[in-house]
């Protein structure tokens, strides 16, 4: 039915009013087509609504409306399940909003608050903050939001949505990790690689990289120096490599052998001499490795390092050469040196046969040893490091000052030997009459005096009866008496004179 059949319908068959119907037909149409539109246009905001919540639903997104002004709040159950609280269980104001985010993130929230307030209207840029769900634990989300003022009640609004952002943070901050990781890896290998290139460099060594079955070998510059090759591919095969190995040293590579040695050994270290291109034979060290296998375990690729050896094989057969003369002189020395002390032990012995002590003084180090039978002449025991100057300190005062100069005059060129009596007193308190005698027999390199030896002897009872001579020879010149001194068989050894 149109809307005039329905207006005659709540009249009598019979219009006894036409113009009454009329009238009421143009008041009433302009309504029901309102009331017809509304109807419609409701039945499509419906449509819309379950199509925004399905697609809310589908992508996630909690969604939360605020009026700032009352402070009431509507969140829709996605964003219930992002804080896991079910509805009814948390009171959607601002206050309990914001006692469950995270105390270091109030300053992001702020931001927002204080936008809301100085804009009219305003969309603002996605925050990320921390929040803390029913179980205790915080979880990352990202917070979209649009403030507005409703004109009709002059209310402020905050729409917006939130998004748990956790997983992908937690996804992000792993793969930083592993890309941190891989920039690491990545710089370590060129400080490594800057680092071998250095070695090789510096411990002039050469690379090469040998594909046995393609026999082909790939070789650095510092590898083509030493063989006196081109520093691109040459075609080389084993037999061929072998070829210019010295023909003393080939047994080292017997390929069977040589196969299983580095199949088995990670790394093999071969000394041996090369020829290179002017035929000239070069000592050098490798060291390989096996860098690849077939399906059946033999080698394909084999990576090496080579150290030219030449010129320090030279030098250490010199420095072998050296030091077999340096044995040879040692042994000569040795020999001297034993011959020498068995010849001065000889003579000590025969020193001390005859009553004398024997001294030894090393004149570098201070170090002088009297003998026991020097020690028992002198009276008082002489053991210890700095005896010499013991020995000085027990010379009698007035002999002190002579036997000092004799002795250092002995130490300067042209080293005289020397010879003094002197007074030592012994450990009774006595003044015992000796002879010291001494000589530089050894010198350092440059010409230094490095060993004096000399001899203690006991004179006191020659002194003593040189005295006594002297005196009966005074006697014997002021007597006026003839006197006859003859041997036993007469004749006549000493007469006086008394003229």
């Amino acid at each position: 039915h149109n809307a005039y059949g329905f207006i005659l319908s709540v009249f009598d068959d019979q219009c006894q009013q036409p113009t009454a119907v009329l009238r009421v037909h143009e008041i009433l149409l302009p309504r029901i087509a309102a009331e017809t539109a509304r109807i419609v246009h409701e039945k499509k905001l419906t449509n819309e609504l379950q199509q925004f919540r399905f697609a809310l639903n589908t992508i996630n997104l909690g969604v939360y409306e605020w009026n700032t002004t009352k402070d009431i709040s509507v969140f829709n159950k996605h964003l219930f399940d992002i804080i896991e609280y079910q509805e009814g269980d948390f009171e959607t104001t601002f206050k309990n909003w914001v006692s469950i985010v995270h105390p270091e993130d109030y300053d992001k929230l702020a931001v927002i608050i204080e936008q809301n307030r100085e804009h009219e209207q305003t969309v603002y840029p996605p925050v990320r903050y921390r929040i803390r769900t029913k179980s205790g634990n915080y979880k990352w989300v990202e917070v979209q939001s649009y403030s507005y003022t409703d004109k009709t009640d002059n209310t402020r609004h905050n729409i917006g949505t939130i998004k748990d952002i956790d997983q992908q943070l937690k996804a992000e901050q792993k793969l930083n990790e592993i890309q941190q990781r891989e920039f690491q890896l990545h710089q370590q290998i060129s400080q490594r690689e800057k680092l071998y290139a250095f070695a090789l460099k510096a411990g002039n060594l050469g690379v090469y990289n040998w594909y046995v079955k393609e026999g082909r070998a790939v070789m650095s510059q510092k590898l083509a120096e030493i063989l006196g090759r081109e520093e691109k591919d040459f075609e080389i095969s084993f037999s061929d490599w072998l070829s210019l190995v010295h023909p003393d040293d080939q047994w080292q590579f017997n390929w069977k052998n040589y196969h299983q040695q580095a199949i088995h050994n990670p790394h093999t270290l071969h000394i041996y001499r090369i020829k290179n291109r002017q035929n000239e034979y070069r000592w050098i060290e490798t060291q390989n490795m096996v860098a690849e296998t077939d399906e059946t375990g033999l080698i394909t690729r084999m990576v090496g390092i080579v150290r030219d050896l030449n010129e320090e094989k030279k030098f250490n057969d010199e420095l072998l050469r050296s030091f077999e003369k340096q044995r040879e002189l040692h042994e000569r020395l040795k020999t001297q040196a034993e011959k020498l002390v068995e010849s001065e032990s000889r003579w000590a012995y025969a020193l001390e046969g005859h009553g004398d002590g024997v001294v030894e003084w090393n004149i570098q180090t201070g170090e002088c040893v009297f003998s026991t039978r020097a020690q028992k002449i002198l009276g008082f025991p002489l053991n210890t490091r700095d005896a010499i100057n013991k020995f000085i300190e027990h010379v009698h005062p007035d002999h002190q000052q002579e036997f000092s100069g004799y002795f250092q005059l002995s130490l300067k060129p042209p080293f005289e030997p020397f010879q003094i009596d002197v007074q030592i007193l012994d450990d009774s308190n006595n003044y015992n009459w000796v002879m010291f005698r001494g000589k530089v027999v050894e010198f350092t390199a440059t010409g230094e005096p490095l060993r004096m030896v000399g001899t203690v002897s006991y004179v006191s009872a020659q002194k003593i009866f040189q005295k006594e001579f002297t005196i009966y020879e005074e006697m014997i010149k002021q007597n006026q008496s003839a006197i006859l001194f003859l041997s036993m068989s007469g004749t006549i050894e000493f007469v006086n004179n008394t003229t």
